[in-house]
């Protein structure tokens, strides 16, 4: 069964952060069930009366939601004890549909769904749960006999701010929040209350997201572009969580490079992921540009080479001016970001005469044979006159 935790902290944006945060909550809300009032001489009429779920006391409804961060599909899990299933006429469906409940067994007198699809063979996915219907009932002769009657309401909403060009990813990481799971004890006194209202039979995981961006410096190699942090918030312990999926699930969140300044000899870049575990419930990314270049004396550019052992991407040491980028991200595990917009300011090329940092103007001269040999004699004779020692 599953241990009741407080639910987990609401996410706070910090000051100046670009974010993206999901919040989970649902209503427990008991349904109108039909009665019959009996008069004399066997007359009868019917009458609506909110089903009080007494029965939930003894025997509460577990359930449990799982997401599969790459995909967004939901993996749930329901247990109903067998004495609440004892109605002729039973409904369970999710989204007014019918869900797949053939995948079931038999535990401790509860009945254990293992539930992914609907009836009709198609896909449930986390943020498309909206309502989840618990019906069980028998009618005898006009005589109803309830033993569930409720819906849970589900209400799932998002915080974003977006990402513009004008917004320095150098300078502010970027933080997203998002719902990995969610579990919650149905009982009597959950009815017409936000779950999160009762923090010892709710909780919430969510994976909270960081990623901070390194800014690529004139005459150095730009290798490690960004590192993403990724933490599971939790108040339950460790050992009380099964860990399985989020260590199954990794995503990492880039995936591409590009620039779009025209005149840069390579604009476009795979962006290699490397993977980092920290601890049981925390991981990272390192995204790294793993192309190696060398500088083309004649051509005065960096071009690729097949190997070498200082990979990155060079600013052009000629350069002055804006650069202009964006990073392609994997919009299912980063989301509200696909492409992230950069500018970066080169304020003074590297190599130039009058205003580079360095104050060097580098020329490429072709000379013949015979004048490097002309003039290797007269080096020989300055020497004979001069000796250097």
């Amino acid at each position: 069964m599953f241990s009741a935790a407080p639910i987990v902290q609401k996410y706070q944006e910090e000051s100046n952060k670009v974010y993206y945060n999901e919040e989970w909550d649902c209503l427990v809300s008991p349904m109108n069930t039909v009665y019959t009032r009996l008069g004399s001489n066997t007359i009868s009429s019917s009458y609506l009366q909110t089903f009080s779920n007494a029965l939930l006391d003894k025997l509460p409804v577990y359930l449990k939601i799982d997401r599969d961060i790459n995909t967004n599909a939901a993996f749930i899990e329901l247990k109903i004890h067998e004495n609440m299933l004892l109605g002729d006429t039973k409904k369970l469906t999710l989204n007014d549909k019918n869900m797949n409940l053939s995948n079931k067994k038999l535990d401790n007198d509860y009945i254990i769904y293992k539930i992914t699809n609907y009836e009709d063979g198609g896909r449930i996915y986390f943020n498309e749960i909206k309502k989840m219907s618990f019906l069980s009932y028998t009618r005898r002769r006009g005589h109803a006999n309830y033993y569930l009657a409720f819906d849970l309401i589900f209400k799932f909403s998002t915080t974003k701010n977006d990402v513009g060009i004008n917004d320095d990813i150098f300078k502010t990481p970027i933080s997203t929040s998002v719902i990995k799971s969610a579990s919650f004890v149905i009982v009597n006194k959950s009815m017409n209350l936000h779950i999160s209202k009762l923090p010892s039979l709710s909780k919430i995981h969510k994976l909270e997201t960081k990623v901070n961006f390194y800014e690529p410096k004139i005459g150095i190699p730009w290798n490690k572009v960004a590192t993403s942090t990724t933490k599971l918030l939790s108040n339950e312990p460790d050992e009380n969580f099964d860990f399985e999926n989020i260590e199954n699930n990794k995503p990492a969140l880039i995936s591409e490079l590009e620039f779009g300044n025209e005149t840069f000899p390579v604009r476009n870049f795979t962006i290699d992921s490397h993977y980092n575990k920290i601890s049981k419930t925390e991981y990272s990314y390192d995204y790294l540009i793993s192309d190696n270049f060398q500088y083309n004396l004649l051509k005065k550019q960096f071009e690729k080479k097949a190997n070498g052992n200082n990979p990155g991407f060079y600013i052009p040491l000629n350069f002055s001016g804006n650069i202009f980028g964006k990073l392609i991200a994997n919009e299912n595990n980063f989301p509200n970001f696909k492409e992230l917009d950069f500018k970066i300011p080169v304020f003074k090329p590297f190599f130039n005469k009058k205003d580079g940092i360095i104050k060097l103007n580098v020329n490429n001269v072709n000379i013949s044979e015979e004048e490097m040999f002309k003039s290797h004699e007269i080096w020989k004779e300055i020497e004979k006159t001069n000796p250097l020692v």
